[in-house]
């Protein structure tokens, strides 16, 4: 009978037809029973694919929250706690990298938090690293030297290489910004240049700081706790001036329409187009919002797309080469001397750092020696003495200063340049590598046989930028005045030469370098202390080479003597036997056998005068800045050394600060040379 009544479930919609049935009745029960559990097992089904997909999510979302991850360290530069966030690529193993700068008033979570820009960021196979640069523009402030965001960027790049598997490779890596850190991440791909492969602005602050309203009437005002209030030193850290430093890296640069940057993305491509330089400019509608940041981002993450896969096809290659002068750089050729003297310093930076420096020969001259020598022509060379490692006080008491200042001068106006010494601060300073510096500053004899071999001409020749002086103080500007034809005896071959600009020196060191495979350059601020100093003052304030002793001082160097009959500053008690500048060797070497550390010509530093301002207080261990880092595009102030045959004695001291245009020349500037190894050669 179950077979029957098997037979008869064919037809379930008979079940309840007859009800009174004993048939029916069984085999309704049947039925009902087989619905059940039916019914039981879709619901199962449904639930469990519910499930498995409520669980699916759960485990996406949790693998998409592990791939973000905020990382906490010490910065040693800022002495406190610090975040970065990474947002970890989808795939495993080595990856490249997006370092991402937030914008003025957010913080590294910004784009994390926000859900749109998250699936972004999680959407890519390279990890994305943001940096917390809270308000501080990325830069070392030369408001307040202890805010130093620029060695605090450098810092999270470390960090974030030794935690994460990212690609070290330049062609794998790029910096991009919006806002502030647009401005962040112009100013550290120029100074770092070598590193990245490209570099994006989103509504990016790129020709900031400025004095001047932008042209359709807004300005976006400049925070002077991080900038200072000094345009000299605003143009120094404006990006605009550093556009010929980002040569070998592909741009791209977002603005929305009606955003108030606009104008300085326009000026920014327009001085890369000019430059020949790799650069997009993309201006959607918006205005300066997170919003235009959003929809730029897309964008930006293509763009970083193919900068990393055409690295991989085509790997960038650089060629360097001396650039020919081109034939129109004169001033007539350009609507004003200053925009005359912005691109002759862009070429010039350009030009020098396409020397093809060499470091194959360094081991044989860094040996254990005291001194070696690099012969010029016949019966010529020049000598260089070791100075060793050290340490010393850069500062000076009220009372030397004081001391200083008393000294009487024919019109008595000492005190009028009391700021040429600081007496607020004595730091501890230290230099832990030897090197080389020149036995005397360079002389007409030496630089004569650098330009005798390779026909070079100097800036002052090239573009008139020399400077003299007349008898009442006035400083004149715009002359073609060559180093082989000043007034006697300052041409004669043992003499300095003067009327070369800091470009000029650091060629006629690039010439040494090609005769050694030695590296040398001007000395850095630093290195020039060290070296002036006597070896036996380390824990003393010193004011000049042989000490503290005043007693005799026009016997050991030359300065402004009464010699010097018809100038208004002069030292009418003191006579040094010169009124102009005086063969190398004239007056005693220091207790390390170098010349002329104090007078006779001031010399050229490798220091930049902004960058020597913002130096660290206390105790430091000094290195020489990266020459991307020095301003040079700009013509910016290079820190001077030694005083002259010109200076009052408030000049003519180990701790006065004087600075001058690196592309300028005048009569009684000249330079001596260090020798370092490459690791401590800031190129």
């Amino acid at each position: 009978m179950f077979k029957d009544q098997l037979h008869h479930s064919q037809r379930p919609m008979d079940i309840d037809s007859h009800p009174d049935s004993f048939k029916s009745t069984a085999i309704r029960g049947f039925w009902q029973e087989v619905k059940q559990r039916y019914v039981a097992r879709i619901w199962r089904r449904k639930l469990t694919g519910v499930l498995v997909l409520f669980t699916t999510v759960i485990a996406l979302a949790n693998e998409e929250d592990a791939r973000i991850v905020d990382v906490t360290f010490h910065s040693h530069v800022l002495d406190r706690e610090k975040q970065f966030t990474v947002v970890k690529p989808r795939s495993q193993g080595k990856a490249p990298v997006l370092f991402l700068l937030h914008g003025r008033g957010r913080n590294h979570r910004s784009l994390v938090d926000r859900e749109a820009t998250r699936a972004l960021l999680l959407a890519e196979d390279f990890y994305t690293a943001l940096p917390d640069g809270e308000d501080g523009w990325y830069i070392n402030s030369p408001a307040n030297p202890a805010n130093r965001y620029e060695d605090y960027l450098e810092e999270v790049i470390k960090t974030a290489e030794g935690r994460f598997d990212i690609s070290r490779e330049p062609a794998q890596r790029t910096i991009a910004g919006w806002s502030m850190g647009g401005y962040g991440a112009a100013r550290f791909a120029q100074s770092h240049s070598s590193e990245f492969a490209a570099l994006v602005g989103i509504v990016g602050l790129l020709d900031f700081p400025r004095e001047e309203t932008l042209p359709d009437g807004q300005n976006y005002k400049v925070p002077g706790a991080v900038f200072g209030k000094d345009p000299s030193v605003w143009k120094s850290l404006n990006p605009l001036h550093g556009v010929s430093r980002l040569e070998n890296l592909r741009m791209l640069l977002i603005t929305g329409r009606s955003a108030f940057d606009r104008k300085m993305n326009k000026n920014f491509a327009s001085r890369a187009y000019e430059l020949g330089l790799d650069c997009q400019l993309v201006e959607p509608e918006g205005a300066h919002t997170i919003e235009t940041v959003t929809g730029a981002l897309p964008i930006t993450l293509q763009f970083v797309r193919e900068t990393f896969a055409k690295s991989k096809d085509h790997p960038p290659t650089v060629t360097k080469s001396i650039k020919p002068l081109p034939k129109n750089r004169r001033s007539d050729q350009y609507s004003s001397r200053d925009e005359f003297l912005q691109v002759t310093a862009n070429f010039e930076t350009e030009r020098l750092r396409a020397v093809p420096w060499r470091f194959d020969r360094e081991n044989k001259y860094f040996s254990n020696a005291e001194s070696f020598s690099v012969p010029l022509s016949k019966g010529l060379e020049i000598r260089f003495r070791r100075v060793r490692s050290g340490r010393f006080i850069d500062g000076i008491t009220p009372e030397l200063k004081n001391q200083i200042l008393d000294i009487e001068n024919r019109n008595g106006d000492l005190r009028r340049w009391e700021d040429m010494l600081d007496a607020e601060r004595r730091d501890e300073v230290s230099i832990d590598y030897d090197f080389f510096a020149s036995e005397t500053i360079i002389t007409n004899a030496m630089f004569g046989a650098f330009v005798k071999e390779t026909g070079y001409r100097t800036t002052v020749e090239r573009y008139e930028t020399g400077w003299i002086v007349d008898s009442q103080a006035q400083w004149l500007q715009g002359f073609a005045n060559a180093w082989d034809h000043q007034i006697y005896p300052m041409s004669e071959p043992d003499h300095p030469v003067v009327q070369v600009s800091w470009f000029d020196a650091m060629h006629f060191a690039a010439w040494l370098n090609e005769k050694t495979g030695v590296f040398f350059r001007l000395p850095t601020k630093e290195e020039w202390l060290l070296a002036a100093r006597p070896q036996n003052m380390t824990d003393k304030v010193c004011v000049f080479p042989w000490g503290n002793d005043f007693d005799e001082v026009a016997k050991r160097m030359n300065f402004g003597t009464v010699e010097l009959a018809d100038y208004m500053w002069i030292h009418e008690q003191f006579s040094d036997g010169y009124a102009l500048s005086s063969p190398v060797k004239a007056f005693p070497p220091n207790s390390r056998g170098l010349y002329d550390m104090l007078g006779n010509v001031w010399v050229w530093n490798w220091t930049s005068k902004v960058s020597y301002q913002n130096r660290p207080f206390g105790s430091r261990t000094a290195r020489p800045e990266s020459i991307a880092k020095l301003g040079l595009e700009v013509s910016e102030h290079m820190t001077m050394t030694g005083g002259c045959y010109l200076a009052r004695l408030s000049h003519a001291n180990l701790l006065s600060r004087m600075s001058h245009p690196a592309l300028d020349g005048a009569e009684d500037i000249g330079f001596r040379l260090v020798a370092v190894r490459q690791r401590d050669g800031g190129f």
